[in-house]
C-alpha cells in the first residue's frame, strides 16, 4: 500500500510548487484554457500562501515523491462576513489522480476550512479535464455555479 502524506509548502518547497504549477498549466492549455505563465506571478502567490492563516498550501506526496499540490484560500463574500474557503488549484499528476492519495486531499483542505470556521467551501472542476463531479458529489458538494468565458 502505498505512503500517502500531506506536507505543507514551506519556504524552501517554492520552486518544487511552481514546478507542479507550471504542469498543470500545460495541462489545462491543451484542454481549452489558454493562457501565457508568468514565473514570478505564481512564485509570489505561492510564497504569501507559505505561513499565512488564510491560504491552505501542501503538497500530495506518495511514496516520499511530490505527485500533487493544492492551494486555497479563505475569505469573505461579496454580500456578508461569513467565511468560504475556497480551492484555486488542484492538479495531480494523471497516474495519481482517482486515487486515495486525491480523496485525502479535499479532507486536508476541509478540516482546515472547518478548522477556520467557514460556512461554505467552494472547489472547481475545470470543463476538457476528467470530470471530477462524482469525486465531489461523494463529499456533499453541489454544482452552484456555471462559469462561461469569451476570448478576445
Amino acid at each position: 500500500m502505498a505512503d500517502i502524506k500531506y506536507t505543507d509548502v514551506l519556504e524552501e518547497d517554492i520552486l518544487d510548487a511552481l514546478v507542479l504549477a507550471k504542469q498543470f498549466h500545460k495541462e489545462v492549455n491543451k484542454a481549452g484554457y489558454p493562457t501565457g505563465f508568468d514565473n514570478t506571478k505564481v512564485m509570489e502567490l505561492i510564497a504569501t500562501a507559505v505561513g499565512s492563516e488564510s491560504y491552505k498550501a501542501f503538497f500530495i506526496v506518495v511514496d516520499g515523491e511530490k505527485v500533487g499540490f493544492f492551494l486555497g484560500c479563505l475569505h469573505e463574500p461579496m454580500f456578508s462576513s461569513e467565511l468560504f474557503a475556497t480551492e484555486m488549484f488542484w492538479w495531480m499528476e494523471k497516474s495519481h489522480r482517482g486515487t486515495r492519495a486525491g480523496i485525502g486531499a479535499i479532507k486536508v483542505f476541509e478540516d482546515w476550512a472547518i478548522s477556520h470556521g467557514v460556512t461554505q467551501i467552494n472547489v472547481s472542476d475545470l470543463q476538457g479535464l476528467k470530470s471530477l463531479e462524482k469525486l465531489y458529489n461523494k463529499f456533499g458538494y453541489k454544482l452552484s455555479e456555471i462559469t462561461y468565458r469569451k476570448e478576445l
